[in-house]
């Protein structure tokens, strides 16, 4: 809000994380409601909505939209961002699927949902660095066609066939994990969605001697569900010896980056369990 605040007479950030922090986070233009949008009363003529990844974890979307379009006019822009249904399946990175997530949306799905509230998508893009989500663009009135026509059924055959090979990818990665029993193997990135990689792998990384990570905030942390430590990177001095298990694989971006960082330390084998990044 701040990057905009010099385009607007108002702002308003809403996200329930910042309850009781409000005083903290209100300054100038902006002020800052630290509640669920549900329980918020509008102001009227909002010109502008942006929503960044909320609608995966909304029970009602349609009826969270609704709420919005309410207090909007005719010529209000919505711009969404949210988990893609397309390109999860796509990359077959059905590990991006989680307990917190209630909805993964299509375009086919968008444009209906949109259609049923009345709505016109006005474009739409992909971020194939950030989860491979959508970001959409929409306002009141009716679909452009264009984007009927290019907006592709998935069925549950075909997904149920690519996590078949998302299972044999896993699979194989634990598999080449299995060969190094006895040696020393460390994971890399202490990963939020880790117990998440540690669910499909079957493996509770009980084997790691640690999982190393930058942030020196997590060192001497542990997983509450993984008995594994977490430690700073720069604890190690040799990894000539070490095999190193690329364990923050959420983004493409994410591996990019860690990647870089391990082939500095030349360790003697580097295993990233996803073979598409």
């Amino acid at each position: 809000l701040r990057s905009i605040s010099d385009r607007a007479e108002k702002l308003i950030g809403i996200d329930p994380i910042l309850k009781g922090r409000e005083k903290e986070w209100s300054r100038g233009k902006i002020v800052a409601v630290g509640d669920f949008l549900e329980n918020i009363d509008l102001e009227n003529d909002i010109d502008l909505v942006i929503c960044k990844d909320t609608l995966e974890h909304v029970v009602d979307p349609k009826g969270f939209i609704q709420k919005i379009l309410r207090k909007g006019h005719e010529d209000t822009l919505y711009f969404f961002q949210f988990p893609f249904l397309e390109t999860l399946c796509d990359g077959m990175r059905f590990d991006q699927i989680f307990h917190q997530h209630l909805n993964y949306f299509s375009l086919k799905s968008i444009l209906k949902m949109l259609d049923e509230l009345g709505c016109e998508l006005l474009d739409h893009t992909i971020n194939h660095n950030l989860w491979g989500s959508i970001l959409i663009v929409f306002k009141k009135g009716r679909n452009s066609v264009k984007y009927r026509r290019s907006a592709k059924k998935l069925s549950s055959k075909e997904i149920l066939r690519k996590y078949g090979v998302f299972q044999q990818t896993m699979d194989l990665a634990q598999k080449r994990l299995e060969e190094f029993a006895g040696t020393v193997v460390y994971g890399y990135g202490a990963a939020l969605m880790l117990p998440v990689l540690s669910y499909h792998l079957k493996n509770d990384f009980s084997g790691l001697k640690a999982i190393l990570d930058d942030d020196q905030r997590k060192a001497g942390l542990y997983y509450i569900n993984l008995p594994v430590k977490i430690i700073r990177r720069d604890q190690i001095a040799d990894f000539r010896n070490a095999v190193v298990l690329i364990t923050a694989i959420a983004t493409f971006d994410n591996v990019r980056r860690i990647l870089k960082n391990v082939f500095e330390l030349n360790p003697k084998q580097i295993i990233v369990p996803m073979n598409v990044f």
